[in-house]
């Protein structure tokens, strides 16, 4: 999830969302500070980086914070 100024604010996993009351919104369900990659970061990087945190998707992230993509792990790895 990002704020108004696109700064990636926490991250939403499946799983919360499935075993969440549905009465909930998803700010409840989510992971505040979420581990980001930045875009200078190189591909061997990401992966030494990534690879103990076994994520579906990684967030890509500006200095700022700002929420600019992201890399499915199926094709880090």
């Amino acid at each position: 999830m990002a704020n108004a100024q696109d700064k990636l604010i926490g991250v939403v996993v499946m799983v919360e969302i499935l075993l969440a009351d549905y009465k909930q919104k998803l700010p409840d369900n989510m992971l505040g500070d979420p581990f980001s990659f930045s875009p200078d970061l190189s591909v061997s990087g990401a992966m030494k980086l990534g690879v103990a945190r076994h994520f579906p998707v990684y967030p890509v992230c500006d200095e700022q914070g700002r929420l600019l993509g992201l890399i499915q792990g199926e094709n880090l790895f």
